[in-house]
């Protein structure tokens, strides 16, 4: 259970990762770019980056808090989201409502 107030805690109030974590990537041999601009009142980082030969784009989604919203990898015809900070959240709310039923049914 704290496991999972914990995990609530961080996907509500902590950033995971922000815009200028991924500012150094441009610095590393294998990106082409590192973009940033403004999207609907949301901070958008592209990036792109060969990998194994192949051209690998990211996008990253952020608040204007500096927090990471979404995370994508797009990868010839794939797009992987990686992360979604409202899905993760949700599952993890779910889960403890879930423990928390279950410990009310054994403690009654």
């Amino acid at each position: 259970m704290k496991t999972l107030i914990k995990e609530i805690y961080r996907l509500s109030e902590t950033a995971v990762l922000t815009p200028h974590n991924l500012l150094d990537n441009v610095t590393l041999d294998n990106y082409c770019y590192v973009n940033y601009s403004l999207v609907n009142n949301e901070i958008v980082c592209n990036m792109a980056s060969i990998e194994e030969n192949e051209e690998v784009k990211y996008t990253y989604t952020f608040s204007k808090a500096n927090k990471l919203n979404k995370a994508s990898i797009f990868y010839g015809d794939k797009s992987i989201e990686i992360f979604n900070r409202h899905k993760e959240l949700d599952v993890v709310i779910n889960e403890y409502e879930n423990d928390k039923l279950k410990e009310q049914r054994i403690s009654s």
